[in-house]
């Protein structure tokens, strides 16, 4: 599996490959059946981005471009 570059909406440089995308698309049908077990409805699409920013804000070592 490989990874490739591309540009954020911003411009900047980024990568992403394969293997991760697989890794976020696992915790994300993770979130989905515990949002649905608890809520009682898939989250939306707003409410993950939401849930993204607020965990990896968190996260101090992950690097800002």
């Amino acid at each position: 599996m490989g990874y490739w570059e591309s540009k954020d909406e911003a411009g900047n440089e980024v990568t992403w490959g394969d293997g991760v995308a697989d890794l976020m698309e696992e915790a994300i049908d993770a979130i989905v059946a515990e949002f649905t077990e608890d809520v009682g409805r898939a989250p939306t699409r707003a409410e993950l981005r939401n849930g993204l920013d607020f965990t990896i804000g968190a996260m101090e070592e992950l690097e800002e471009i």
